[in-house]
């Protein structure tokens, strides 16, 4: 369950609170502080997971906003849940490694005249079931 409600939090912060560009570790909300205290840059998440979870970076809008795709409905959370300990903390691993990237993208297309202080984020739902929400923890 935990882990559930970790990937309904994620949407949430993305998809409502504004993010500054060029972020720093203090500038961010507290609960989002422990992104800046792991290896989310160079971490390489099991080729299974990246093919079985699909996030990307589609591009910018005309603002220099970043634009990130979760093809969510692609996500089968339950069986990620389901594999055990290890798996479920590889599997958060990696969610908290989408934040992180998608914070780290905020700054990308900013400048001195156009600061971007926003992403946005698009969540494919096609072929999401409830039941994924649903385990025995």
């Amino acid at each position: 369950m935990r882990l559930h409600c970790l990937i309904v939090s994620l949407l949430l912060v993305i998809d409502f609170v504004p993010l500054d560009g060029q972020l720093l570790k203090e500038d961010l909300a507290p609960e989002l502080r422990y992104l800046f205290e792991e290896d989310y840059d160079t971490w390489e998440a099991p080729a299974g997971i990246q093919k079985n979870y699909p996030y990307y970076l589609s591009g910018f809008d005309d603002d220099g906003r970043p634009i990130w795709v979760v093809e969510i409905g692609k996500w089968d959370i339950k069986s990620a849940v389901e594999r055990g300990e290890e798996w479920e903390k590889i599997f958060t691993k990696y969610c908290n490694q989408w934040l992180y990237r998608v914070i780290q993208s905020v700054g990308l297309k900013s400048t001195e005249e156009n600061t971007v202080k926003e992403a946005i984020t698009i969540h494919d739902y096609e072929g999401f079931s409830l039941d994924q929400l649903n385990s025995a923890k």
